[in-house]
């Protein structure tokens, strides 16, 4: 899910994962949300209309329960995200949004790590750096243990985010 800004630049946010759904915000709001959705491959979309799903939120107590769980987590997802995103500097941008995507999009990897699948170029999207300047920071993360850097992955060292495990660290 990337969003536009008026100056015309996208920010990437998150990856959507199937079944998770998208304009739920707008929908129950009914207010305007300017974010693209691209899928990456072959997709199936559901659309609900606004007042079916708004009469069912009325109607049903339990899917009212849900819909806001759904927002109360999407909700929770961006503030986590814009808090990473404001960092002072570069290094700690890049870890927290590593860490932001590992947990929302990532695969579990041992007690205490999390495997991801990211571009630099997503990443750099993500911070507002150039991809050149998140990779000497990813190289940075990776000598302080933090991360380790694989082809066409980042393992995400540490969780909920204190010290590294030992175990993990490369060498």
């Amino acid at each position: 899910m990337a969003a536009t800004l008026d100056d015309g630049r996208d920010v990437f946010f998150r990856w959507h994962v199937p079944g998770e759904p998208a304009g739920l915000i707008s929908a129950v709001s009914d207010l305007p949300l300017p974010v693209d959705a691209v899928a990456f491959d072959d997709c199936e979309t559901l659309q609900v209309d606004r007042e079916i799903l708004v009469e069912m939120m009325r109607a049903d107590g339990a899917v009212a329960l849900a819909v806001a769980r759904l927002l109360a987590k999407h909700t929770y997802d961006t503030v986590n995200l814009v808090r990473m995103r404001t960092e002072s500097n570069l290094n700690a941008r890049v870890l927290g949004v590593l860490r932001h995507l590992a947990v929302v999009n990532g695969s579990p990897h041992g007690p205490a790590a999390w495997s991801l699948s990211v571009s630099q170029r997503d990443i750099a999207g993500a911070v507002g750096a150039s991809r050149q300047r998140v990779n000497a920071e990813l190289r940075a993360l990776e000598q302080a243990g933090h991360i380790q850097l694989g082809y066409n992955r980042i393992l995400v060292i540490g969780g909920p985010w204190g010290n590294p495990p030992t175990s993990t660290k490369k060498r």
